[in-house]
């Protein structure tokens, strides 16, 4: 099955990126106080907060678009490439939520911020 492929104008933006590892593991408490550990998955997930600048009013504009259209506001998987790991993943953005923020008073140049999750 293909993937729609995230654009490929937007520049991404290392200031908040942190790699945050799910909750993976379930634990169960007993009456005599073991705690057994296991875990849910054999794959983990990981959310990453990303952050892209869009250089344009149209390029937020077109970003909109695919996120509305191509991902059907935002639910769909995407073939989305790794900057930090240098590698190709499918992922999706976590609520279909993103944010724009205006960089100028011209609304000229924005930031578009959002979560993506993917597994491992």
């Amino acid at each position: 099955m293909a993937y729609p492929t995230f654009p490929d104008y937007p520049e991404f933006l290392v200031d908040n990126y942190k790699l945050q590892p799910a909750d993976n593991v379930d634990r169960t408490e007993f009456e005599d106080g073991y705690v057994k550990q296991d875990p849910l998955n054999t794959r983990q997930r990981y959310e990453v907060p990303v952050q892209y600048r869009l250089h344009t009013q149209a390029e937020q504009l077109a970003f909109e678009s695919w996120r509305r259209q191509a991902l059907r506001s935002g639910a769909l998987h995407f073939e989305w490439y790794d900057p930090v790991y240098h590698e190709l993943r499918r992922a999706r953005i976590v609520g279909g939520t993103v944010e724009y923020t205006p960089l100028t008073d011209r609304f000229d140049e924005w930031t578009v911020s959002f979560s993506l999750e993917y597994w491992v």
